[in-house]
């Protein structure tokens, strides 16, 4: 299977957003600066400074989100976010060739080094919200302290990928900074997005939760999907929502979630159960369904032998291609 998954999935997230999800440039007679009254300066500003810097909008958006009806303040967090990821595609070469050239190793030993070890057993190699001021403090003065600042106050935040740290956009903030003021579609976003980013489905295609979080997690995302596929960022959570399909369709012995005798371990089996009855996720239901087909004709249900996987290999691909054109069908495809 393909290495760097999770950072892929990253990467594909970032793009998709770009490419769907693009700001609307200030008209010739919008002023932001001219103060009006009511919510209709607020809206213009907003829309002046969306699409432009990071640094001024976040500014803008701590500054006027409290005030705002909840509809309005979900446009701002998008219109952050969407910021936020526009500047870090300007400053993906840079950081790229930053943390991973010449001076990697002094770099990386210098973020491990300013991780206490309390804040590592607890986020899990992730760098987000809070925990970046810590790292700040923590790091010695100086040009490596000065550039990864650069990176991390531009609404990013590191996550630790194969034993390395890189970028990724610091949704745990914003869910923290503004989840209780946005509306319910910017809401449940971010605590997806937020829950992703604390602690990912795959890492290099290999679960990293438990076979429930995973069932409970590919819920969230298709109802997600069902009730606001119309949401400008919905495309980052449909991506979430391939990955959970792909690892329930494709269960393997170094997911834990096949046993030494072959066998799918019982707490998926429960989750392929539970799925199989939800009507309210028609495609989660169509592949636990088609899951436990499968399971149920193998000779004594064994779906590997050791690490021979082919049977269970083109099955994965069959479910998994049926169940991603149905999400196409009923959700609508990835942004292109």
């Amino acid at each position: 299977m393909k290495k760097k998954f999770f950072m892929m999935l990253s990467i594909i997230a970032v793009l998709a957003l770009l490419a769907g999800c693009g700001a609307q440039p200030a008209s010739e007679d919008q002023t932001p600066n001219e103060p009006e009254e009511g919510s209709a300066s607020v809206e213009q500003q907003l829309s002046a400074l969306s699409g432009g810097e990071y640094t001024p909008l976040r500014t803008f958006v701590d500054e006027n989100i409290v005030g705002a009806t909840p509809e309005l303040a979900g446009e701002m967090v998008q219109s952050l976010i969407l910021s936020s990821i526009t500047e870090s595609e300007k400053l993906l070469e840079e950081s790229s060739e930053y943390i991973y050239g010449e001076n990697s190793r002094e770099i990386q030993s210098a973020i491990v080094a300013a991780i206490p070890e309390e804040m590592v057993q607890r986020s899990r190699g992730v760098v987000c919200a809070g925990d970046k001021e810590i790292l700040m403090d923590n790091l010695p003065d100086g040009e490596v302290k000065d550039t990864l600042s650069k990176f991390l106050e531009a609404g990013l935040c590191l996550r630790n990928g194969e034993g390395t740290y890189f970028f990724t956009v610091d949704y745990p903030e914003y869910w923290e900074e503004y989840g209780d003021k946005v509306d319910p579609a910017t809401a449940e976003f971010l605590k997806l997005a937020a829950a992703e980013t604390r602690e990912a489905t795959l890492v290099s295609e290999i679960l990293s939760v438990d076979a429930n979080e995973l069932g409970e997690r590919a819920i969230a995302y298709e109802r997600f999907l069902a009730q606001y596929s119309e949401f400008p960022m919905a495309d980052t959570v449909r991506i979430y929502f391939n990955g959970t399909i792909y690892k329930l369709a494709y269960p393997t012995v170094y997911d834990r979630l096949v046993d030494d005798q072959g066998k799918v371990i019982t707490d998926l089996m429960v989750v392929y159960e539970r799925l199989a009855g939800r009507e309210d996720c028609p495609v989660l239901q169509g592949v636990a369904q088609s899951m436990l087909d499968f399971i149920a004709a193998q000779p004594d249900g064994v779906v590997a032998d050791g690490y021979d996987m082919d049977a269970l290999s083109e099955n994965a691909s069959a479910v998994t291609g049926a169940a991603w054109q149905m999400a196409d069908e009923l959700y609508g495809a990835i942004s292109q």
